[in-house]
């Protein structure tokens, strides 16, 4: 009882002090009074327990500082495409049986992984003639193949870049049967 006693006393006595010095100090500018008696500010005597400064008692004028929000977690990656690369014979078009069985491999996995989307690019070497339409042609028997296997209501992206995406960097007109490929990429 007796510590209950002092503690209402002593906040009596603070809230007696402020009231008297907010009393004393009513027309004074608070801002410019507390720059130039800081000595005088209740704060400076308690710690903050009561500020004159500004006008107010309590603990503190400034609210307490929210924590800031967690960061957002960053979105997923975008799920990677599965490439499929299928070569060719120099200056062909035809599907060999190894190219038939990697375009078999690329509907399968199309057909179970949930791929809707295939872009299908076409490439040749740098001696090849009519490279773009060669590159294009290649690109379409690629599909037209896909489709015989059963991946008909897929969207289907091709293009022909003719011998501008080199797998291997050669001088023109140098036969290169790794840059004779096309690219089957399947995407989600």
């Amino acid at each position: 009882m007796g510590l209950q006693r002092g503690l209402t006393l002593v906040a009596g006595v603070v809230l007696g002090l402020a009231l008297t010095f907010s009393a004393a100090h009513a027309e004074d500018d608070a801002d410019g009074y507390c720059q130039t008696h800081t000595a005088d500010s209740v704060t400076s005597v308690f710690g903050g327990l009561a500020h004159l400064c500004g006008w107010s008692v309590g603990l503190s004028d400034t609210p307490a500082a929210k924590p800031a929000p967690p960061p957002a977690p960053p979105p997923p990656p975008p799920p990677e495409p599965k490439v499929f690369v299928v070569f060719f014979a120099f200056g062909e078009m035809d599907l060999n049986d190894p190219a038939k069985s990697i375009i078999n491999a690329a509907v399968q996995t199309a057909k179970t992984g949930g791929f809707a989307k295939v872009h299908i690019i076409g490439n040749t070497d740098t001696a090849e003639d009519d490279a773009y339409v060669l590159s294009l042609a290649r690109a379409q028997t690629v599909r037209d193949q896909m489709q015989i296997y059963g991946l008909a209501d897929a969207s289907f992206a091709t293009e022909g870049k003719a011998a501008t995406a080199l797998k291997i960097p050669t001088p023109t007109g140098t036969q290169e049967a790794l840059n004779r490929r096309v690219l089957i990429e399947l995407e989600k």
